[in-house]
């Protein structure tokens, strides 16, 4: 699969995942995702999936200032229910049907969390 070369210019994305370094799945448990790998989860590149994948990059930037995110460890939630208007339209949207995905969506209110450090 070739992506548009621009997709290299974002930003890339580092994170730890103990299981990976216990099983040897990745050199010392660090994987490492680009804005191509956001495009193949979503099916699509849009200016949603950007900015998401744009502000999961600088979010998880100001979160661990000094050591690597690790895999798992942030959780987001929405304040609405995962089936109220657009809470939850990525996933529930399939290429080409609109039924259920409206043309604009409303503004949400995100909340992340990092765990708590001792």
């Amino acid at each position: 699969m070739t992506f548009p070369s621009f997709y290299d210019a974002a930003p890339r994305l580092v994170v730890f995942d103990p299981l990976s370094a216990f099983l040897g799945a990745a050199e010392d448990g660090l994987l490492e995702y680009g804005y191509a790998d956001a495009v193949r989860l979503a099916g699509h590149s849009c200016p949603t999936v950007a900015g998401a994948y744009l502000m999961t990059v600088r979010s998880l930037e100001r979160l661990y200032p000094d050591e690597v995110p690790e895999r798992g460890a942030v959780a987001v939630s929405v304040r609405e229910a995962a089936d109220d208007g657009v809470s939850n339209d990525i996933p529930n949207c399939p290429p080409g049907d609109t039924r259920s995905c409206p043309p604009v969506a409303p503004l949400r209110r995100w909340s992340v969390e990092a765990p708590q450090r001792a």
